[in-house]
């Protein structure tokens, strides 16, 4: 029940950014801030986020390798 609540979490915090045509671009467990069981789970480190309306063919391979998707890879 703890990993479904972290996962939802995290879930509605893409969603959100989403929503505002924000892609995060480095989505792993250590850009996941846990602060108790009874607080929500935070996404963390937008440093290399963007915003999705920019040109797809300028879009270069970022973020950390293993946590890459596999066609991005």
């Amino acid at each position: 029940a703890q990993c479904r609540s972290i996962a939802m979490d995290v879930l509605k915090g893409l969603e959100f950014m989403h929503h505002r045509g924000i892609l995060h671009r480095d989505l792993k467990p250590a850009n996941v801030l846990l602060f108790g069981l009874d607080m929500p789970a935070k996404l963390c480190n937008f440093g290399i986020a963007r915003f999705a309306d920019r040109d797809a063919q300028t879009m270069t391979m970022t973020g950390t390798p293993a946590y890459l998707a596999p066609e991005v890879g």
